[in-house]
């Protein structure tokens, strides 16, 4: 967090997260009214957004209201959100590869696949093996 008058620098942990702000446990907040350049970062997200201070308990925290966000960052925090309710993040679908033994078959759609694997770690393409180890 910065502050944005004095350029003052805080650090703390964001909890309740929201729509429209979070609370933010520190051991010095600031004040109410107080204006704030807000980043929250976690392994996979990153937000930034203006923030007011609302509600500050010193020795605890403070509630911060979002106050301007860009679209693109108000965006990062709906997908944010949507997965901390539990949504599945949207990824690329895998590509698909038959593997060696199931392309040369001469009538290769009347060879049920038996599993379908990872190739591997590094190509990512989901094999259709017939239990052979081809692949």
């Amino acid at each position: 967090m910065l502050e944005l008058s004095t350029r003052t620098r805080l650090s703390g942990r964001a909890s309740d997260l929201g729509a429209d702000g979070c609370y933010v446990d520190t051991v010095t907040p600031f004040p109410v009214g107080t204006s704030l350049m807000l980043t929250l970062t976690s392994e996979n997200h990153h937000v930034q957004a203006k923030a007011n201070v609302v509600y500050a308990h010193t020795g605890m925290g403070m509630s911060l209201a979002f106050a301007e966000m860009t679209a693109n960052q108000k965006e990062n925090l709906s997908v944010w959100l949507r997965e901390l309710g539990g949504e599945l993040p949207k990824s690329r679908p895998l590509s698909r590869r038959i593997c060696r033994t199931f392309r040369s078959h001469p009538f290769p759609s009347q060879l049920p696949a038996r599993r379908a694997r990872v190739c591997s770690t590094r190509c990512k393409n989901l094999c259709l093996c017939l239990g052979t180890s081809e692949c």
